[in-house]
């Protein structure tokens, strides 16, 4: 019986060590399984914070070349028109005419980019106000005062009241106000 006692031992034994072997081995697939579906969850995530950054930067990229260029045409309305009056030449126009047009389809991309942010829209909305409140009553007028061959005396009170309180001002709050 002894004997019989040994080698049923000797098999539970065999049973247990291949049950241990087999439960550690499984414990280490089972590690490995999580660390590779950690992997790949964070790969996962990652991937997705770079696509919703680069989504930001180009969206801002485009806010602020935008507002430049916006900012860029008003100041050449402005040198052109000056540069008219001081001078007569006509050529000076062409640049104020070209910027006067594209000044607005660059407020009207920058207006729909902005669709989702009302708070940005109304201050856009405000700066195209002063612009074409400027075009109004500086740009056009003066402009219109030159070609009837007014001399500087009569555009003088018009570029003191209006041209030099109104629109260096609200060019600086251009980019300020709009950064998102």
């Amino acid at each position: 019986m002894l004997v019989g006692q040994v080698k049923v031992g000797n098999t539970m034994d065999k049973k247990m060590k291949m049950g241990i072997r087999t439960k550690i081995t499984l414990g280490y697939v089972v590690i490995i399984l999580c660390l590779l579906a950690s992997v790949i969850i964070l790969n996962n995530q990652i991937t997705s914070l770079q696509k919703e950054r680069n989504f930001i930067i180009k969206y801002d990229s485009q806010v602020q070349t935008l507002t430049n260029r916006i900012e860029k045409y008003i100041l050449d309305m402005e040198t052109s028109q000056r540069g008219y009056i001081i001078t007569g030449d006509s050529s000076y126009l062409e640049p104020y005419e070209n910027a006067e047009e594209n000044w607005k389809i660059d407020y009207d991309e920058l207006y729909q980019l902005l669709e989702n942010r009302g708070n940005q829209q109304k201050k856009l909305e405000t700066i195209k106000a002063t612009i074409e409140h400027w075009i109004a009553t500086s740009g056009e007028p003066t402009i219109h005062l030159k070609k009837e061959k007014n001399t500087v005396a009569g555009l003088t009170p018009i570029y003191k009241t209006v041209i030099k309180k109104a629109l260096p001002n609200q060019l600086s709050v251009l980019n300020r106000r709009l950064v998102v």
